[in-house]
């Protein structure tokens, strides 16, 4: 279902050009696309059998949001008559791996759209169809700080533009050295551009909270964090998923909210934490990494049972 929505985005966004569906694509793919991931090659008591021996499967097809444990389904599963087997959301889920490289760079009426941020060189043709480069130097999605450089056979004017995410509400954008104002949305900037040019942006990486909207179901009876376009979840091995979370649990100010070490679970991308109204730590990790035991060991939640918000 996430490839699907990403796919049907992707087109939303060809049609419309319109910013929100690139935050969906991102949100999607860092969270419930790269959390559906066995990376520890686990098998749980759904796991499909061959011979009565439990097999594993690449992804867990129907990832909790709520209090529960990773693979407990496998999508369309197969099995054929030489003892092989699949699934059709384990085949689905290799689709995904190419939608942000597809789509992080997509060419505008006078220029180039960035919309995806990966370490890594963008290639592409001016508007008069010269070759040229851009460069990304970042750590992003763990880490909001963002270096492009240009590569260019010769000075040529025309658009650059920059996507700043929905989270990214004091963002900061400077070319050469000199800033910019930037907003929440896509960011051009028009001019003479030279081989060696700079654009830095920083997106802030404040830790957000969240709650359901208004019409869910038990709306008032959840609350869930962010970090930029990271999901933060409770794993088990750090903190009960079925714990009540205190609503008013202390935030860190620092903006970078760094992450502190996960001594338990090493494979962890971010590891945060929270202060409840008691003193207590409450220690969250990104979404991708939670949940990755597929038993009760490490039963996840990104949706923390909380207390009432009135």
């Amino acid at each position: 279902m996430t490839v699907t929505w990403m796919n049907f985005a992707t087109s939303l966004l060809e049609l419309t050009g319109d910013v929100e569906y690139a935050d969906e694509i991102e949100h999607s793919f860092y969270n419930a696309y790269l959390g559906a991931f066995n990376t520890e090659r686990n098998t749980s008591s759904n796991s499909p059998k061959v011979d009565d021996v439990p097999q594993v499967m690449p992804v867990d097809s129907y990832s909790p949001l709520t209090p529960d444990v990773r693979g407990k389904a496998i999508g369309g599963y197969c099995l054929f008559p030489d003892k092989t087997f699949y699934g059709c959301c384990a085949c689905i889920a290799a689709a995904g791996a190419g939608i942000i490289p597809r789509f992080a760079l997509m060419q505008g009426e006078n220029g180039d759209v960035i919309n995806f941020y990966e370490n890594g060189t963008y290639s592409s043709y001016t508007p008069s169809g010269s070759e040229y480069s851009l460069t990304l130097e970042t750590k992003y999605p763990l880490d909001g700080y963002l270096k492009f450089t240009l590569s260019l056979p010769f000075s040529e004017a025309f658009d650059l533009t920059f996507r700043i995410p929905s989270f990214a509400k004091d963002a900061e954008i400077s070319v050469n050295g000199i800033k910019r104002e930037a907003h929440c949305g896509y960011h051009t900037e028009s001019r003479l551009w030279s081989d060696g040019d700079t654009v830095e942006i920083y997106l802030p990486m404040s830790i957000r909270r969240i709650t359901p909207p208004e019409y869910a179901v038990r709306a008032d009876q959840f609350v869930g964090y962010c970090r930029g376009p990271i999901v933060l979840a409770a794993d088990a091995r750090l903190v009960s998923p079925d714990s009540v979370i205190d609503i008013n649990c202390s935030i860190p100010s620092n903006a970078a909210a760094h992450s502190v070490l996960c001594d338990e679970i090493r494979m962890t991308n971010l590891c945060l934490p929270l202060t409840d109204v008691n003193g207590n730590v409450i220690r969250l990790i990104d979404y991708a990494s939670a949940g990755k035991t597929w038993d009760e060991r490490s039963k996840t939640a990104a949706w923390m049972l909380a207390k009432s918000l009135q």
